[in-house]
């Protein structure tokens, strides 16, 4: 007959008679404690995200042929291959973190679709606000503040018109943002939306086959 010995680790300091760690089980509690603070963070973001989307649905904005005069004036244009723009402004980063605010569009593209360029895209305030103190600037004089921009929940639509013009739908509220403000934020974006854009929706249309109208994010 022949006898097994069995050996039993045993950590510095636990006697020989105390119950054994069942470290397997004890990892599989601290993963699943993981899962759920990174299910937590998720649900916390996306929420955050939500709470910051000053994004109006476009069937409440209306008409405002004041700023579409205003654009014509400032000989605005939209980019070739691109039909309409809907903007409204963003907190700095993804996730509504203190900053400066910036402009967000929702870009219609019309004949060619471009299917690399699904991703989303931003206008900065950085860049719409380049040079704002100069004389003459649409800006001008225009508070920055990042809560100031976000409470006026300033929304507008640049379309081309069937005259080849463009129209411009707004939900501006007076009592939070004067004509002279949402005037000259209007004419600013078009004028870096189209100077960012009109040679990256050049070389994607080269590059991309005639389909069907497809809206992406800048």
């Amino acid at each position: 007959m022949t006898n097994t010995t069995r050996l039993k680790l045993v950590q510095a300091g636990q006697k020989p008679d105390c119950k054994e760690i069942d470290w397997s089980r004890a990892l599989l509690l601290v993963l699943v404690a993981i899962a759920f603070a990174a299910l937590a963070v998720i649900a916390y973001a996306l929420n955050r995200d939500y709470e910051y989307d000053h994004r109006v649905s476009a069937d409440k904005l209306h008409q405002n042929l004041p700023l579409a005069r205003a654009l014509h004036d400032a000989k605005a244009t939209l980019p070739d291959d691109v039909s309409s723009a809907h903007c409204y402004f963003r907190p700095w980063g993804r996730w509504g973190e203190s900053g400066m605010a910036h402009v967000q569009c929702d870009v219609s593209l019309e004949g060619r679709a471009v299917r690399d360029m699904g991703r989303n895209e931003t206008v900065w305030l950085d860049d719409v606000y380049k040079n704002p103190n100069e004389p003459g600037h649409p800006l001008r004089g225009f508070d920055r503040d990042t809560d100031a921009m976000l409470a006026t929940d300033f929304n507008f639509l640049i379309a081309r018109g069937s005259d080849g013009g463009l129209t411009v739908q707004s939900n501006v509220d007076k009592s939070k943002l004067s004509f002279e403000q949402a005037t000259g934020i209007v004419v600013a974006t078009a004028q870096v939306f189209r100077a960012s854009l009109t040679d990256i929706l050049a070389k994607a249309s080269r590059n991309a086959p005639d389909s069907v109208k497809q809206t992406w994010q800048h």
